[in-house]
């Protein structure tokens, strides 16, 4: 009761109203399908608009893994909630802010916004999944639309420990074809920005993924095909980059973009410092352009990456890579728990990951 009360104080300042829950009797651990079923059945019309899990520690980790995939399946949102500690009644704790603003988010909405101007333009990031002992999962996530608040996800299961995305061709397809279903017209420019890739990786992504991304859009489209911006973002690394002050060395502050000496030769590329880092040291992001036939100036790539760096909803601020990169991260470690990529149509289409 205690939750509720704060998610519906949470609320006000959302101009969301959270309605009294429906409560579903205790379940064990070791969740079946069958105690699901019942949760889901004891909704109006069988449809609940969010399912809340609060569990203890030591069922989360078994719990959450069987409750998304059967959610994922039925196209049901869902929200585990592991962790909690009493407050007193006149305190507002910001995790429930953050909670109800990550649930909004989750079933479609939206709390804020960052202005951005590019009509006919879709925004894709890509990311790959490793895990310990599971199957890695490659994950796309495109953005388009005023301000870029419409959405849609494509996670693949592929061999353990892969890398490359062999099915990226076919999933940006899918991506567009949404697009068009939606918009009635094939996007103008597509602008790729693909995570998680090494150095001596790059030729294999050219010939892997961007080559057979063109061909396909070539084929599928013809004349009316999107132009293509593909940049590899890289944030592993050992640069680091700092300001001389009156005190000494400091911290950049954040949008510091680095442009001559340290980068590479012959092909477009820069550092940014997107995020003000006030402990330890700032790691740089880097951005290398290996294709583009948009015709796009370096300035406003670096100006495009920088804005999207502010586009991701679970932190009001910069973060280090652009918000559809952490997005396709977000997918794909959760599709890397479940190990299971069927998830429902109407979820694709919402930021359900988060």
């Amino acid at each position: 009761n205690t939750i509720v009360k704060h998610l519906q104080a949470a609320g006000t300042k959302f101009g969301a109203k959270v309605s009294a829950p429906t409560s579903a009797s205790a379940m064990s651990r070791n969740l079946m399908d069958k105690d699901m079923d019942k949760v889901v059945g004891a909704c109006k019309n069988g449809k609940p608009d969010i399912v809340f899990f609060f569990i203890s520690r030591g069922s989360a980790k078994t719990a959450y893994k069987k409750g998304k995939r059967y959610m994922q399946r039925k196209g049901i949102t869902s929200q585990f909630f592991t962790s909690y500690n009493p407050v007193r009644d006149n305190e507002k704790p910001s995790k429930f802010m953050n909670l109800l603003s990550q649930m909004i988010v989750k079933m479609g909405g939206s709390v804020w916004e960052v202005e951005l101007d590019m009509p006919d333009t879709m925004i894709a990031g890509a990311d790959v999944y490793h895990g310990p002992r599971n199957q890695s999962v490659a994950s796309l996530v495109t953005q388009w639309g005023k301000n870029f608040t419409e959405f849609f996800s494509m996670p693949k299961i592929q061999k353990r420990g892969l890398e490359l995305m062999h099915n990226m061709a076919s999933m940006v397809l899918d991506s567009i074809k949404q697009y068009k279903k939606q918009t009635n017209k094939v996007p103008k420019q597509f602008i790729f920005f693909r995570d998680g890739v090494g150095e001596g990786q790059i030729d294999a992504v050219q010939k892997c993924e961007v080559a057979r991304i063109r061909d396909t859009l070539d084929k599928e489209y013809k004349e009316q095909a999107p132009k293509l911006l593909f940049i590899v973002v890289t944030k592993r690394l050992s640069d680091r980059f700092a300001v001389l002050t009156e005190d000494g060395l400091s911290n950049p502050n954040g949008g510091v973009v680095v442009l001559d000496n340290v980068v590479k030769n012959g092909r477009a590329n820069f550092f940014l410092v997107a995020q003000r880092v006030t402990q330890g040291t700032a790691t740089p992001t880097h951005y290398e352009v290996i294709y583009d036939d948009t015709g796009m100036k370096l300035n406003q790539i670096i100006d495009m990456a920088y804005q999207f760096t502010f586009g991701y909803s679970n932190w009001m601020g910069p973060v280090k890579v652009p918000a559809p990169v952490q997005y396709a991260h977000k997918q794909a470690a959760l599709i890397g728990v479940t190990q299971d990529d069927v998830v429902n149509a109407g979820l694709l289409k919402t930021r359900h990951y988060m």
